[in-house]
């Protein structure tokens, strides 16, 4: 093969891995462009100009096979491949011409661009006639290399002029890189013309610089989508591309500077195997793969932090949910969402608002039922915040139900969301569906428990009202048979008894709705208790009470006292022949309040144990001690060393409560 044959096979694999690529890239802008269909309003510009790369690189890689297959350049099936080519071409500029057109809020430049899309317009109309008839005819007022050069001509021209009106504007981060990356392209196309149009050059430098010359073409492509204001795939479309170009280079590069002189340099070597050769250029290329993911990595970090300025979402998202995992109310909740995408994206506003029955009705069941809500798709119902212009809301859920929408819109200076600031929507809104749930499911527990409280707190009241019930009807009855006595004994004794007992009921009824009062105003009606046995049993009734003053304020139960008492006096006192003696003792042990009841009766002699059943009285305090307190309080009945009865009861002191 001579060097011709060498520069012309290495020319046209380099133009055929170029027009791969950007078939390549033509195909994933379609396809996420369809994916964005309900997404985008604007989509007519965006998919007029993903079409027409798809036929010029579709033009190009027909041309490129016909050439490798042995067609010859001036054969009518190269014409007509390349005739597409070139028509997509033609429709490629007033497509892009529309979507700088978009980028300006100035109606004046609008208009200029209106008079650029007429003229781009007429330019391809009449260079696609001459391709046309060139082949149907065979023949056409320009020559192929005037139709070929008038067509990147006419395409560049309108580049640079759209590039000079947009810099009459105030422009924004990303507009200034897609102008940058325009004029990359027409210096690229314009330095690689002139270089090739000299004499000389191998097909090392040639074909790298064809290859700029016809596919620079791709950079202000990228640069219109980037500009398409509604296009949110952009990122998405970005990094794939490059991804392809990255590999589509490598491998050109691979061909150019390693695969393609390697056999040359190696068939200088005397006895150097071909073998060897081979194998170098199998792992090399194997090296080439294993390590592409790598590059991949690089390019998608890069694209995202240099070029659409993202931050990582996904240490914001675990920011944010450690953020609300102690929020307990809905409306900080809300705050806490408008703040987390405020702070995250510049010249951003973002609001909570309550939907409406339709339009939670047309999210549920309609094609709504996503996430992410176009305004343009919500019932007419739906009013926007005043003031506010939203780009896109976000549904917030209770219950798996959409009865709030985040309202997220966009300034002047800013820019619309992209693909991967929209999957961070999702997922904040998921997050804040999440916790409302939890808020919900802790206030049901909450209410559940507080109804549980009250349900307990009725059946206690009821029960120690009954257990109370019980208490007065057995003290009035005790003390009767006193007086009953004392009418036939000592009638003025008798009529004293019955004042003092007036007294005391009179202490009852007024305290009759408090379960609990504290241990001096126990010990006060004990000691009126006391009075009136006092006068049935004279001087045969001796009483002590030890009681700490550190103690008096403690709150336990009413009428605890009594039963115990009343029980000693029965069983102990009475029928003790001679002088009697009660001990009442009131103290701290153990961090429990003790109460002691003890008397030198002829008590029986009874084994230490908790009292179950002994009767009416201790077995009515009992009950109340395990209502109240459950297995905390204790009684128990022992034998003292007066050889009479003591009493005790423990309470405990939950936080030495005092009585109201």
């Amino acid at each position: 093969m001579d060097e011709s044959s060498a520069y012309e096979g290495t020319h046209l694999l380099t133009e055929f891995l170029g027009f791969s690529a950007g078939l390549s890239v033509s195909v994933i802008l379609l396809q996420l462009i369809r994916g964005s269909w309900r997404l985008e309003e604007r989509r007519r510009p965006s998919l007029l100009l993903a079409a027409a790369l798809l036929v010029w690189n579709c033009g190009g890689v027909a041309t490129t096979m016909l050439r490798m297959s042995g067609y010859h350049l001036h054969s009518k099936e190269v014409d007509l491949a390349c005739s597409i080519g070139f028509g997509g071409l033609l429709i490629f500029s007033p497509a892009m011409l529309s979507i700088w057109r978009l980028s300006h809020r100035s109606e004046q430049l609008k208009r200029a661009y209106n008079v650029l899309i007429f003229l781009a317009a007429a330019a391809g109309l009449f260079i696609g006639s001459q391709f046309g008839a060139r082949v149907l005819t065979g023949e056409a007022y320009l020559s192929r290399f005037e139709m070929r050069y008038f067509s990147f001509t006419s395409f560049y021209v309108f580049l640079l002029i759209s590039v000079v009106i947009r810099l009459l504007e105030s422009r924004s981060s990303m507009v200034n890189f897609c102008i940058g990356l325009s004029l990359s392209a027409f210096v690229a196309a314009l330095c690689s013309d002139l270089i090739l149009s000299l004499s000389g050059m191998g097909a090392k430098i040639s074909s790298p610089l064809h290859f700029i010359r016809e596919h620079a073409i791709l950079l202000p492509a990228l640069a219109s989508f980037l500009l398409l204001a509604r296009f949110r795939m952009s990122d998405v479309m970005v990094i794939r591309s490059l991804r392809i170009l990255a590999a589509i280079l490598l491998g050109v590069l691979t061909w150019l500077f390693v695969v393609d002189p390697l056999p040359a340099w190696t068939a200088s070597i005397p006895g150097f195997p071909q073998s060897i050769a081979a194998a170098v250029t199998v792992t090399f290329f194997a090296g080439l793969i294993l390590n592409f993911r790598a590059l991949e990595t690089a390019i998608e970090a890069g694209v995202r932090r240099w070029l659409f300025h993202q931050p990582d979402f996904s240490a914001e998202l675990s920011r944010f949910a450690r953020a609300i995992a102690s929020t307990t109310e809905e409306p900080v909740l809300f705050r806490q969402v408008e703040q987390c995408v405020t702070q995250i994206f510049d010249h951003t506003t973002a609001q909570v608002v309550p939907t409406t029955a339709a339009a939670a009705k047309a999210i549920e069941n309609d094609v709504l039922r996503l996430d992410l809500i176009e305004p343009a798709s919500l019932p007419p119902d739906f009013v926007a915040p005043a003031g506010l212009k939203p780009e896109v809301y976000v549904a917030l859920r209770a219950n798996g139900r959409v009865d709030h929408l985040l309202a997220i819109a966009v300034d002047l200076q800013g820019r619309s969301f992209l693909h991967n600031e929209l999957a961070f929507f999702r997922s904040l809104a998921a997050l804040a569906s999440s916790r409302r749930d939890a808020l919900a499911a802790e206030s049901a527990r909450l209410e559940t428990q507080r109804r549980e409280m009250n349900l307990r707190q009725q059946a206690t009241a009821a029960e120690l009202q009954a257990l109370r019930a019980q208490v007065n009807p057995h003290f009035l009855f005790n003390a009767l048979n006193t007086i009953a006595d004392l009418v036939i004994v000592d009638p003025r004794k008798a009529e004293h008894a019955i004042e003092m007992l007036a007294e005391t009921f009179r202490y009852v009824l007024m305290n009759h709705h408090r379960h609990m009062v504290s241990v001096s105003e126990e010990l006060d009606f004990i000691r009126q208790y006391l009075a009136i046995e006092q006068v049935r049993f004279g001087a045969r009734l001796t009483v002590r009470m030890h009681v700490d003053p550190t103690v008096r304020l403690r709150s336990i139960p009413a009428l605890i006292l009594q039963p115990l008492v009343e029980n000693a006096i029965k069983h102990g006192l009475a029928p003790k022949v001679g002088p009697g003696l009660l001990t009442i003792e009131v103290g701290e042990s153990n961090g429990c309040l003790r109460l002691s009841v003890e008397d030198n009766g002829d008590g029986p002699l009874l084994p230490r144990k908790p009292v179950k059943s002994t009767g009416t009285g201790l077995r009515n305090t009992s009950e109340r001690l395990h209502t109240l307190y459950q297995e905390d309080a204790r009684l128990t009945m022992e034998t003292a060393q007066s050889r009479g009865c003591r009493v005790t009861i423990l309470i405990p002191q939950r936080g030495h409560q005092e009585a109201a």
